[in-house]
């Protein structure tokens, strides 16, 4: 007599076979690391913009739109002002983080003065010279990026901020190659 189906050695077969192409091609195509990466910084990007026009327009409201000046939040923070948007001048890291976070709900730390921080947050740094070319810039990107050793001058996975000029408003750029 025949029986028809499949033997426990031929299931055992399939079944840790299955289980190997699982462990192995499965986190190629589900990385949710690097697409939650790259959704936190478009977030990022778009939050910097909404609060820059949010800044802008009290900048036009308080009669704030030349080529420096100061804007009142109302929460308690004098912002500095290029052109009517903020000026996030080559000044000093922790000043800006505490002006950040008068006009911008995110949590950014110094990655030089926290570089234990215990939670992943965003962080900045300044540079003579962006990713385009653009000059004095205010770049954003991972603390545990930094921590890694990545972030260096051609790193791309951050949000690159420069300050507005006489003729154009703030150039707010999203680099994710490298996230």
């Amino acid at each position: 007599m025949r029986v028809k189906g499949f033997t426990l050695i031929e299931l055992v077969v399939v079944i840790v076979l299955l289980g190997v192409i699982a462990v192995v091609a499965a986190p190629r195509y589900l990385d949710f690391r690097v697409d939650g990466k790259i959704a936190v910084m478009n977030n990022f990007a778009s939050a910097l913009r909404s609060g820059v026009d949010l800044v802008h327009a009290k900048a036009v409201i308080q009669g704030q739109e030349g080529k420096t000046g100061k804007a009142d939040l109302g929460n308690g923070t004098n912002l500095d002002l290029a052109y009517g948007y903020p000026d996030m001048n080559y000044g000093n890291l922790d000043s800006h983080i505490a002006k950040l976070s008068g006009w911008l709900d995110a949590e950014v730390v110094n990655r030089q003065t926290n570089k234990d921080w215990p939670r992943e947050v965003m962080t900045m740094d300044r540079s003579q010279v962006g990713l385009d070319g653009a000059k004095r810039v205010i770049q954003f990107f991972f603390m545990s990026d930094s921590k890694a050793g990545l972030v260096n001058s051609k790193f791309e996975c951050m949000v690159q901020y420069q300050n507005a000029t006489e003729s154009s408003a703030p150039i707010i750029t999203t680099y994710l190659d490298a996230c």
